[in-house]
């Protein structure tokens, strides 16, 4: 229900059906999957832990970083294909404009995950001190 809902407020934003699939379908999944694979991958740890020799379990803070995860990933997507229709639109081709986009479009998308990461790191920190924050 939830999908079907982002998906037509997206469809709605770009006058279109190919543009959100391309965010929910495309980029979403394989963010998803790239974090994924770390949470069930077994790989020894270098000390025994509780985690049983996982690199981390699938508890609430890691559902909180997918959730914000699948934000970030889908904004970022909607900025590059929002950059890459009004490249379109002046004349370029789908492939150029795709490639302009994603190369002029990396450092604002870049500065909102540094951030992104910067304050859940912080918010990390101060929990792994037992709430002793400054």
């Amino acid at each position: 229900m939830a999908i079907t809902m982002i998906f037509l407020v997206l469809a709605a934003q770009f006058n279109s059906f190919r543009d959100p699939l391309v965010i929910l379908g495309g980029s979403v999944p394989l963010a998803l999957f790239g974090a994924m694979v770390f949470t069930f991958l077994k790989i020894p740890a270098p000390m025994p832990y509780w985690t049983d020799g996982r690199t981390t379990t699938l508890n609430i803070y890691s559902q909180v970083g997918l959730v914000t995860l699948v934000g970030l990933i889908a904004r970022n997507g909607i900025l590059v294909v929002e950059f890459a229709n009004k490249l379109q639109e002046q004349g370029k081709s789908k492939l150029e404009a795709v490639q302009q986009a994603s190369i002029i479009r990396l450092r604002p998308v870049m500065m909102t995950s540094i951030a992104t990461i910067g304050r859940a790191y912080s918010a990390n920190i101060c929990r792994w001190t037992r709430g002793r924050c400054s």
